[in-house]
């Protein structure tokens, strides 16, 4: 008998699924009512019950590489990888062990297994069952968020690959042919990494993320599914137009189009996000000015000043003062 899932992590690929495709869709509809009593913060599943709505998603959705663009789509605490390595970890040693701790006990029909290999660290995963396909979107899917996750904690390019056996020219250009699934790195930059990663405290920033992305799910507008899709891939800055565009299997000009329809540029719904959140971060003190420009992706301390005085018409050092008094 294989263990249990942690529905948390079914209701994300519906989230993605209800943003891909149009609501009346029978197959998405099925996967919904399969899903109807959960409650996805804390019920543990069965795993045929997991694969038999899995698979009605995967029908609704009908695209290549399904696993890659959920894993693209998901937020930062999708598999709680922002606490449990960021946070906690003091060594990279220890970053494993919690990931590896979290899989099991959350996903663990996933075997997760460490090792190194001529100087870079192998994260391998695999699932033994004949649910080949379906085991690919749930694989694939995995080893894109530890991606961006360790991505996003490295100082430096850690030269992630990501393995996959059903590897082809369409993957992005961080896959390779393998014959596991397993995602490799150079350790050195991320064990630099990992304490300077605690200074920004992201136990708060992910919070206010989620807060944003539940506020907009009401709104079923094209410009808040985007708005949603953009905030699940920040990395904490907002991802590119493409990449977006990418989620909603579009090209540029069309999803560009699609954006033009409501009035609006893809720059100028960044700015509205990242107006929002630059507030909301200016709020807790231990970021420093300098701290919310980078989180937000600003380069230079000067460039979010800029941007500040156009959406705001003061500084952030005379809002926060306003905000803390």
């Amino acid at each position: 008998m294989q263990p249990p899932i942690l529905a948390h992590h079914l209701n994300t690929y519906l989230d993605y699924a209800r943003l891909r495709t149009r609501a009346d869709n029978p197959l998405l509809k099925e996967a919904i009512a399969l899903t109807a009593d959960m409650d996805f913060s804390k019920d543990m599943i069965g795993t045929a019950l997991f694969y038999k709505v899995l698979g009605k998603i995967n029908e609704a959705l009908d695209q290549q590489l399904s696993g890659v663009q959920v894993g693209k789509f998901l937020n930062l605490n999708a598999l709680g990888l922002i606490y449990q390595i960021s946070l906690q970890a003091g060594t990279l040693e220890e970053g494993m062990y919690y990931l590896k701790n979290f899989i099991s006990n959350t996903i663990g029909i996933i075997d997760m297994q460490l090792y190194t290999k001529e100087n870079r660290q192998y994260i391998g995963l695999a699932i033994n069952n004949q649910e080949t396909y379906l085991n690919r979107i749930l694989l694939e899917s995995t080893l894109t968020i530890i991606a961006k996750e360790l991505s996003m904690m490295a100082a430096e390019d850690l030269d992630i690959r990501i393995g996959s056996p059903f590897y082809n020219d369409v993957y992005p250009s961080t896959f390779v042919q393998a014959d596991d699934y397993h995602i490799s790195f150079i350790p050195g930059a991320l064990k630099a990494a990992i304490s300077n990663m605690k200074h920004y405290h992201l136990d708060y920033l992910v919070p206010q993320y989620l807060m944003m992305i539940e506020g907009l799910k009401r709104d079923q507008r094209f410009i808040n599914k985007v708005k949603i899709v953009a905030l699940n891939m920040a990395t904490p800055a907002l991802p590119e137009l493409k990449d977006v565009a990418d989620g909603f299997n579009m090209s540029p000009r069309t999803f560009q189009r699609t954006l033009a329809k409501e009035q609006l540029t893809f720059r100028q719904l960044t700015d509205e996000l990242n107006k929002d959140l630059a507030m909301m971060l200016l709020r807790h003190e231990q970021y420093s000015v300098s701290d919310v420009g980078y989180l937000l992706g600003y380069a230079e301390p000067a460039a979010f000043q800029h941007s500040f005085r156009k959406w705001y018409g003061e500084t952030p050092m005379t809002i926060r003062k306003q905000l803390l008094q």
